[in-house]
Formats: structure tokens, C-alpha cells, sequence
């Protein structure tokens, strides 16, 4: 069924080139990337994402852009690739705070945490969650304020200070 899945979206990317869909097109590569990286083929999925990122990029579409980026972060995290995976987020980031979106602007600040945390850099770590938090309060992204507070919780934890 996946292989069929594959070949459908195959086919849709030759047919939003016919034409000139780009956008389309840019959308297409980002799913087939998400079908590989469920399967585990996490090379295949970075390949697709970013196809899908330059293509968003060449067609000025942010929105796309930003969402692939944060998949392609996830993608190159879970390879291992920290470094790489930390300049997507903070492309991802960079992207949002030029646009206004402030979502985007906590996911990245979080994920770049996250990233650091991972690393060891526990302060670097402490001040993108703080940033994140930050800007959840003052714009009332509630949904994320939970999440954050208890990220940086764990940081506070693993540096044995639990004031």
C-alpha cells in the first residue's frame, strides 16, 4: 500500500511540474518525505524536505517553507545530525520572526532547545526556553506555555536545581 502511495505521489509531482504547480509540487516532496521517515528511511525523507524547502523557497512561500523545515529538523534529529538539525530551526525560526508568527517562533525556540539540551548546553538551552515562554505569555499561546514551563523544568532538573 505504501508503494502505491509513493507512485500516486510520484506521479503528482510530474504532473504539478507539467504545470508549473510549484507549490503543489513543493507539498508533494514534503509528504513523500513524512511517508519515508514513518518508514524509517530517514535519508530518503531529508532528501524529500529539502526539495520541498528549496522549491517553497524558489516560489516565495513561506508557510511551506517553515513547515518543512521543521521536518526536516525532526528528520535530521532523529539521524543524529544535531548540527544540521540546528540550523534548520533556527532558519525555521528566522522565517517566523520576519513573518510574525509567533507559533513559529515558540516551535522553533523550543526545538532549538530541545537541540541544546541534547548537547549539553544547559544555559544556551535555559535562554531559548525562556525566549520561547516569553513570547507564549505575551501573546497568549496557551497551548505551548505548558509544554515550555515543563521543558525547562527538566533543564533546571538535570543541572540538580529544584528551586
Amino acid at each position: 500500500m505504501i508503494s502505491k502511495a509513493l507512485e500516486d505521489y510520484h506521479r503528482a509531482i510530474e504532473l504539478s511540474r507539467s504545470i508549473q504547480d510549484y507549490k503543489q509540487e513543493a507539498v508533494t516532496y514534503g509528504n513523500i518525505g513524512v511517508i519515508h521517515q514513518q518508514q524509517g528511511d530517514l535519508d530518503q525523507a531529508l532528501d524529500c524536505y529539502i526539495k520541498a524547502v528549496e522549491i517553497a523557497n524558489s516560489i516565495g512561500s513561506k508557510q511551506i517553507q517553515t513547515y518543512y523545515l521543521g521536518n526536516l529538523s525532526t528528520a535530521y534529529q532523529a539521524k543524529g545530525q544535531r548540527k544540521e538539525a540546528i540550523k534548520a530551526q533556527q532558519e525555521l525560526l528566522h522565517i517566523s520572526e520576519i513573518t510574525g508568527n509567533k507559533r513559529g517562533q515558540t516551535f522553533a525556540l523550543s526545538t532549538i532547545a530541545g537541540s541544546l539540551l541534547e548537547a549539553g548546553e544547559f544555559s544556551q538551552a535555559i535562554s531559548h526556553y525562556e525566549q520561547a515562554i516569553e513570547i507564549a505569555e505575551k501573546h497568549s499561546i496557551k497551548n505551548r506555555l505548558g509544554t515550555l514551563n515543563l521543558n525547562l523544568s527538566v533543564v533546571y532538573h538535570y543541572l540538580g536545581d529544584f528551586k
